[in-house]
């Protein structure tokens, strides 16, 4: 199994171990964790696809497995924090696009925060398109072309998940921005709402 551990200077490591799936996933990582980073496995949450994985459940539990699975493991010295643009969302369109309008939004953090994703609301499709562009302090650090989103990616009624490349620290008093297209499809320039 693939571990991807970042443990909380936005360095990554991965580490290839491994496991006996009828094992708990906290027994099995505990040494090789603190061996790469020197923390304790409690520091960590885990991760996989983008969803938070329970360290004391049996690796035979977790969905997919299989050789050289990947998961994440992150130092966590908070609960994840949710920011949203609106405070509820909308039954009804209130705008929409056709692929070649911007939407961005931008944060100022108090404190210093790991990105590792973040959420569209679309009202009308299941299936649509998406190019974004990931800031901090105007230098990119990621940008997604023609990212293809999909029902796999849905998080509830009008909120659909996207996980980034990798986990972007961002110092507090820095500027996060996220800048993104959106389209049925970028190649018709199909409006979506």
């Amino acid at each position: 199994m693939n571990i991807n551990i970042f443990s909380g200077d936005g360095a990554c490591e991965t580490l290839n171990t491994p496991v006996r799936i009828g094992n708990k996933l906290e027994n099995e990582f505990e040494d090789p964790i603190t061996g790469a980073t020197g923390k304790s496995i409690g520091m960590f949450k885990f991760f996989k696809d983008g969803k938070v994985i329970d360290k004391e459940k049996l690796i035979s539990n977790l969905s997919g497995v299989k050789d050289n699975m990947s998961i994440m493991a992150t130092v966590s010295f908070g609960k994840p924090s949710v920011f949203k643009r609106f405070e509820k969302p909308y039954e009804w369109p209130y705008w929409g696009y056709y692929g070649g309008n911007t939407d961005a939004i931008s944060f100022v953090p108090r404190q210093n925060v790991l990105v590792c994703g973040f959420a569209i609301y679309v009202t009308d499709k299941p299936k649509f398109e998406v190019k974004y562009k990931i800031y901090i302090d105007d230098a990119v650090v990621e940008d997604q072309d023609k990212f293809v989103v999909s029902q796999d990616m849905y998080e509830d009624k009008f909120y659909y998940r996207i996980k980034l490349n990798g986990i972007h620290e961002v110092k507090a008093g820095s500027t996060l921005e996220l800048a993104c297209n959106f389209s049925e499809n970028f190649d018709n320039g199909d409006y979506i709402s």
